[in-house]
């Protein structure tokens, strides 16, 4: 898949996330750092973009119709927010992007309008909602979840080069200080030597004085009262475990490594599962919307949690298609 859009004549190939980027995702990734120079465009940030928001989409479990684009659809909700479904002539009942207009009584939109290369622009704008045309958020309040993903992945990006920098000072065990350069020469080759895991190395006499010992001032780092890898693993482990409690990924929450009990393991259950359900919530009930406009959709579109999302503490009966929020 295409991972760029300005080689493209329309909105290029979708990869990843960049579903997104035509409609401001990449402009909000960039605004979430300070200072800016951190920057959307490094690649360990885009690696965690993609990763954390890859995570989120696991607890859902979605159906829709074969001849939709599931992915297509899953991203749409994740990055964008939200999507209209709508009867086309040319190819039937659809899922696609759209922008927001008017409001009702309740101050809610009223309208979408679709812009689609292969959709007449004028023929699709301004489809009244519950009418002509059915709008499936992912939360109420028709935002996404990027906001999250991105604080988490430049948080996660500054502390794995935080890591790096520190593996890379921790290589630095010895320096040598020598008389002169030839003899800096001959001691780099026979370090060379020594390290490379020959038996045995042979140097020139002239490098040792009267005693034997090598002519050489010898200055040693302390390695581990400068090495705090461990520490930041640690810390990205519990960036990683917030990160799954904002989204609904199961989590202990916890880095103690010893005497954990299920008190300890399930004391955020309920946490875990709170923006998940809501998601559930809200796209259980434009899904039943969908339905009702466009009857051929039923058996075809369905939205749930997937049981091993859902901790002991928000345990529901996997029969039941009901949510925790239904009267």
């Amino acid at each position: 898949m295409v991972d760029s859009f300005e080689s493209q004549a329309m909105p290029g190939l979708p990869g990843w996330f960049d579903y997104a980027e035509p409609y401001g995702v990449k402009n909000m990734a960039a605004s979430s750092f300070f200072p800016s120079c951190m920057g959307e465009d490094s690649l360990t940030y885009r690696y965690f973009v993609r990763t954390l928001l890859q995570m989120s989409m696991a607890p859902a479990e979605l159906e829709v119709p074969d001849y939709w684009s599931l992915n297509y659809v899953l991203y749409m909700l994740y990055c964008r927010g939200y999507g209209a479904v709508f009867y086309t002539d040319e190819y039937g009942i659809i899922f696609n992007s759209c922008t927001l207009s008017g409001y009702d009584i309740n101050y809610q939109p009223k309208y979408v309008s679709i812009a689609n290369p292969l959709l007449p622009n004028e023929k699709y704008s301004g489809l009244e909602i519950g009418k002509d045309a059915a709008l499936i958020r992912l939360r109420p309040d028709y935002g996404s979840i990027m906001d999250t993903v991105c604080y988490y992945a430049g948080q996660l990006a500054t502390a794995a080069s935080s890591l790096n920098i520190n593996l890379i000072n921790a290589k630095l065990a010895y320096v040598f200080a020598c008389d002169n350069k030839t003899m800096a020469e001959s001691f780099k080759k026979l370090y060379d030597e020594i390290g490379s895991g020959k038996p045995a190395a042979f140097a020139d006499k002239k490098l040792f004085d009267d005693q034997g010992n090598l002519k050489v001032q010898l200055f040693q780092q302390n390695l581990s009262s400068v090495f705090i890898g461990m520490d930041m693993l640690e810390t990205m482990r519990g960036l990683m475990n917030a990160f799954g409690s904002a989204v609904g990924i199961p989590n202990a929450n916890v880095t103690k490594r010893e005497r954990l009990n299920s008190e300890e393991v399930n004391a955020n259950a309920f946490e875990t599962a709170a923006i998940p359900l809501v998601s559930e919530e809200i796209i259980s009930r434009d899904i039943a919307e969908a339905i009702r406009l466009f009857p051929e959709l039923d058996g075809k579109l369905s939205f749930r949690l997937r049981k091993e999302a859902l901790p002991n503490a928000a345990q529901r009966n996997s029969d039941s298609p009901e949510s925790l929020y239904a009267g």
